[in-house]
């Protein structure tokens, strides 16, 4: 009974738990590929060692490719936490963001307190489609979310949004 509660929190969707009546998805996103980016780092790091024992005269030293190998797996499993942990939507209602595993941070920003949305890319984002969002809202709230994938076609879709309900609101 203990197990399936665990498995069940574990596995359900943060945005689907929390939608209320009458309340429904408009748009999702993800985080970006890059996040991998430091894993491909102890990747290559491990490569260059192994390559470089090989070449030293065989595999005396072999054991020392396990250091990077170590960090490699390491950082690829706390980043594939990371993207399947954080959740990004717009409803038709609020803009909802949650992050981390075991202890978790979420925000829920009504979208007619929503002032702006700040997307920052630089030239590899911009080449890769991928950059930093934060959502500014009423009371001096701000919202970052790192690495997110079509950020900016996920920004024109909660402003359209924010406008609908801005609208009918007045």
């Amino acid at each position: 009974m203990l197990q399936m509660r665990i498995f069940k929190a574990l596995m359900s969707s943060y945005v689907d738990d929390s939608l209320i009546p009458g309340e429904r998805v408009v748009k999702r996103a993800r985080l970006s590929l890059m996040v991998y980016a430091g894993s491909g780092t102890w990747l290559l790091l491990f490569i260059a060692d192994l390559v470089y024992v090989i070449m030293a005269g065989g595999l005396l030293g072999w054991y020392e490719c396990l250091i990077p190998l170590f960090f490699f797996a390491s950082d690829v499993i706390s980043t594939m936490i990371r993207v399947r942990s954080t959740e990004l939507a717009v409803t038709n209602k609020r803009v909802l963001a949650k992050t981390g595993f075991i202890s978790c941070s979420t925000v829920e920003l009504s979208l007619t307190a929503l002032e702006s949305v700040l997307l920052t890319q630089g030239v590899l984002g911009r080449i890769l489609n991928y950059g930093d969002l934060a959502f500014k809202g009423t009371g001096n709230v701000t919202v970052p979310i790192s690495y997110v994938s079509h950020p900016l076609e996920f920004k024109r879709e909660v402003m359209a949004v924010s406008d609908a309900a801005k609208n009918r609101a007045s």
